[in-house]
């Protein structure tokens, strides 16, 4: 992959994702848990939870932005899609 710059791969060893992920409060207002609208295989359950732990999704773009300037460690996004995360520089 990288000598064709044709993509990139990443591997996962998944006994290290054998205890349930901690996930931060739910922040107030109308967001839900992203794992409420999704599910991954039942092989990689585990690691799933962990990628998603803390990802919101919010009704609109301007609710995100105002719960993610209370809540930094928190990742949020919209139906539509859009992400609101942390960047670090």
């Amino acid at each position: 992959l990288g000598q064709t710059s044709k993509g990139h791969a990443m591997f996962v060893n998944l006994q290290d994702y054998t205890d349930a992920p901690r996930r931060s409060p739910a922040p107030a207002g109308s967001v839900r848990p992203l794992s409420d609208f999704t599910r991954a295989d039942s092989r990689i359950t585990r690691f799933y939870e962990a990628l998603v732990a803390n990802v919101y999704v919010a009704e609109t773009l301007e609710e995100a932005l105002s719960l993610k300037s209370r809540h930094p460690d928190i990742t949020f996004v919209t139906a539509s899609g859009e992400l609101c995360r942390n960047l670090r520089l």
